[in-house]
């Protein structure tokens, strides 16, 4: 008769209830790790959509990016799992351990293996998402900007065809102002507004902001000199507000 706990047994060779309790710690070990990276995954998937909602960007680039982000911890999760399978394999039949555990080292260095390059790649895409988001953000922060100078001169058009319909009267002629301090107007926080010429045949104001100097915006009303805004920009017609980089 064969002993089944020797290596030349027909059997094959059956651990020892010691290394089985050992294997399926193991086991258990790996199938939390997969689990808590299939987690990770989700969470990921959620951070890009919650991401993509609030930027209100949903372009091509940044879907494919977010959805590998999520993908990748999924795809370890997966390895993981399956190597622990392997393992609960050796512990739970008998005979032909020493052909389940290699199965079962086998799925883990698979899994270590995907682990290791997927976090190498996962790292860059984190590092190129991040990048994108922060390039949106500035264009969003920026837009803000611009939007807060165009309302500025809006609301100063406003100003001025009020100080106009108040302006004649008594055989006076009807004029706009030629400078701020004339008028019942408050620029936003940030914003600079200069009003270059005012008289009865129409005025022409710039724009600027502190935090966006570089991006400033202009406007003029009636006969007047079309003109440009701090870098440059020119006006195309009367009533119309031009920004740069708009």
């Amino acid at each position: 008769m064969t002993d089944a706990s020797q290596p030349g047994s027909d059997r094959g060779y059956e651990f020892t209830a010691q290394q089985n309790q050992t294997i399926g710690r193991t086991g258990s070990r790996a199938r939390w790790w997969g689990v808590l990276m299939l987690l990770f995954g989700l969470l990921f998937a959620a951070l890009g959509l919650f991401a993509m909602i609030a930027d209100g960007v949903f372009d091509f680039s940044g879907v494919m990016i977010w959805a590998a982000i999520a993908m990748i911890p999924v795809y370890i999760g997966t390895q993981f799992v399956r190597a622990a399978r392997s393992l609960d394999t050796v512990v739970s039949t008998e005979g032909n351990d020493v052909e389940h555990l290699m199965d079962a080292v086998g799925s883990l260095g698979s899994a270590l293996l995907a682990q290791v390059v997927s976090m190498s790649v996962w790292i860059l895409l984190m590092v190129a998402a991040v990048l994108i988001t922060v390039g949106q953000a500035n264009n969003t922060r920026d837009k803000a900007y611009v939007a807060v100078q165009k309302s500025d001169l809006r609301n100063l058009a406003t100003a001025q065809e009020i100080y106009y319909a108040n302006s004649g009267g008594n055989g006076a002629d009807y004029t706009y102002a030629s400078s701020i301090a004339e008028l019942d107007f408050q620029a936003s926080a940030g914003v600079t507004v200069t009003l270059l010429a005012g008289g009865s045949a129409g005025w022409s104001a710039r724009t600027e902001h502190s935090a966006l100097p570089e991006m400033g915006c202009a406007l003029y009303f009636g006969d007047m000199p079309a003109p440009s805004t701090a870098s440059g920009t020119e006006t195309t017609q009367p009533g119309e507000v031009v920004c740069d980089g708009s």
